[in-house]
């Protein structure tokens, strides 16, 4: 579990803050959707939980323990971390690329090679694409490979900040499509950063809506459909639940 109490971030002393006052419980196994446009909170939200940022005022705890206790490299070898650049090792094969934490916690070579080839069957690239350099792959298949690398030494938590925003629609329609079969197979908690509305209520099991710094309401697809919270998430939501409710699919 994650939990928020009170969590804000202020960059200039308080007089501006990037998230004011959140108190926000991610349940154990859930997939979390924060959603929200560029300077909501949402990703602010999401890089305290493994201290890439560290909260100005509040208290974030994992598993019931403060995160700012747990050592730091413990804390961010047990969450694993997707993100829109990729990022990956361009002189470094793909193989190379998903077991580099395992290499740094000295996993010998054949149980790195096993997870290798696990992650490979699980992202749906042949076994052959190990030796493959990033540059010949596929954006998408890139993308794919970041998050076994993610995946690499099976980590509780999964936090995913906007990973298929650079990516065309066909592609990333395929890779949501993609996730969700992921997601029945690895059981983690997630937190998934996206500012895509239709991406937000196709992956998540609640959502949660940011705006200004200001967590305006969380809760399931229908939930937020039915009852928004306040008039921002009422009219963000408008278009979708109309198109929604025209295909009978508001549920």
């Amino acid at each position: 579990m994650i939990k928020f109490t009170r969590v804000s971030k202020t960059y200039d002393d308080g007089a501006t803050y990037a998230l004011r006052d959140l108190n926000l419980t991610v349940a154990n196994s859930e997939f979390l959707v924060l959603l929200g446009s560029s300077g909501s909170g949402k990703s602010t939200t999401m890089k305290m939980i493994n201290r890439l940022i560290e909260p100005s005022a509040g208290a974030i705890e994992l598993d019931g323990k403060p995160v700012k206790e747990i050592d730091l490299v413990q804390l961010r070898r047990s969450i694993g971390y997707v993100f829109q650049g990729i990022g990956l090792f361009p002189h470094m094969s793909i193989a190379e690329n998903i077991a580099i934490v395992p290499r740094l916690m000295g996993w010998s070579k054949e149980k790195q090679t096993a997870r290798v080839n696990e992650l490979l069957d699980l992202i749906n690239l042949p076994g052959s694409y190990a030796e493959r350099l990033p540059e010949q792959l596929s954006g998408g298949q890139q993308q794919r490979v970041g998050v076994a690398r993610a995946l690499a030494i099976d980590p509780e938590y999964l936090l995913m900040d906007e990973p298929f925003g650079a990516l065309d629609a066909v592609t990333r329609d395929k890779l949501q499509l993609e996730m969700l079969q992921w997601r029945k197979t690895l059981n983690k908690t997630v937190i998934f950063v996206t500012h895509d509305l239709f991406e937000a209520l196709t992956l998540g099991d609640r959502i949660a809506i940011f705006h200004e710094g200001v967590m305006q309401q969380v809760g399931t697809r229908s939930e937020i459909l039915r009852t928004p919270a306040t008039d921002f998430v009422k009219e963000l939501f408008a278009k979708p639940a109309k198109q929604l409710q025209e295909f009978g699919d508001l549920v």
